[in-house]
């Protein structure tokens, strides 16, 4: 009785799966998986393969952790999975994918939606997290550079943020494209994306909101950044004049982004506890060929097919390029 009323729950699992439209492809366990948005041909989530290998070497026990645009869920489910205190996920929209998702898994992981990330410095007064993650939210929003701010007053001093953002993966120079204006062939034709920052740009940026960079993963046209929030006296910066910047933008009456470096560097509160155990190098990680190690990701295994020999052949030439634009 108790074996026919299983098959019988796991059946309407896997109805609901099908009739909802996923974003991520998730393990739910018992052969229920979500589809994702990605073909057969493609790994499942390889765009947040950076964050699940930064997350092999963070031990969340006993950390608080936001998940900022969490979509379906994956990553807060993953955080909780891996042992955090308290996890938050927030979205612009509910989605009945991970009511459902976090239902089913049985995490107690809180949800607050629709929340914007202008909303959250008052939505969050007076909480502070030891680790934010950010993945695919940067290159959307109108003021890239605000985000990161935003997600610096949320984090402890000391605590990590992991910022995921498609990128210009074959550019030195510290710029961004303006994508809606972009005519070349590496336009990303939605109309949701409005940036595509360069990697030195995007660190730079960090560097000015108040974070010190530690490492970064690159797959493709995406990469992810984890970096460490820092009083402004503590960052090794990349220019001299963003060292200028933390010292004396605040003493001009007539401009006022809305940060303040002196409460960053007075601050009083307890720092985070999180660690970071992992290599402080840039990696390049081909998609195809990588292994997660993380809860709630499905396997996938290179095909032996054509499609699976392009995808590996496209993966290695996007990290040869990337390899040489940095030299």
């Amino acid at each position: 009785m108790a074996l026919c009323m299983n098959e019988n729950k796991t059946t309407a699992h896997r109805r609901k799966i099908d009739e909802l439209k996923w974003f991520h492809s998730i393990d739910f366990g018992n052969g229920l998986i979500s589809p994702g948005r990605f073909p057969p041909t493609m790994p499942p989530n390889y765009t947040l393969f950076g964050i699940y290998d930064a997350l092999r070497f963070i031990d969340l026990k006993e950390l608080s952790c936001l998940d900022i645009g969490t979509v379906d869920g994956i990553i807060a489910f993953i955080l909780k999975k891996l042992g955090a205190a308290q996890v938050t996920a927030t979205d612009m929209a509910l989605r009945e994918n991970f009511t459902f998702g976090r239902e089913l898994l049985q995490l107690d992981v809180n949800y607050k939606t629709p929340v914007s990330l202008e909303e959250m410095p008052s939505v969050f007064k007076g909480v502070h997290f030891d680790l934010v993650v950010m993945a695919g939210v940067l290159y959307h929003v109108f003021d890239p550079l605000r985000a990161l701010s935003i997600c610096r007053d949320l984090l402890r001093e000391s605590g990590y943020l992991l910022v995921e953002t498609s990128y210009l993966f074959d550019e030195k120079n510290p710029c961004m494209s303006f994508n809606p204006m972009d005519r070349s062939s590496r336009c990303i034709n939605l109309p949701n994306v409005f940036w595509r920052p360069s990697k030195s740009c995007v660190e730079g940026m960090l560097q000015v909101t108040g974070f010190q960079v530690v490492a970064s993963f690159s797959i493709g046209g995406r990469i992810t950044f984890l970096a460490q929030a820092k009083k402004p006296s503590q960052i090794t910066t990349s220019t001299p004049l963003i060292e200028t910047i933390h010292q004396r933008y605040m003493n001009y009456p007539n401009y006022g982004e809305r940060i303040d470096y002196d409460e960053l560097q007075n601050t009083r509160d307890a720092p985070s506890t999180v660690t970071y155990a992992g290599p402080r190098t840039d990696r390049i990680i081909n998609r195809a060929t990588y292994t997660p190690r993380v809860p709630l990701q499905p396997q996938w295994q290179l095909s032996s097919d054509w499609y699976g020999l392009r995808e590996w052949l496209n993966c290695t030439s996007i990290g040869l390029r990337t390899r040489l634009a940095r030299k």
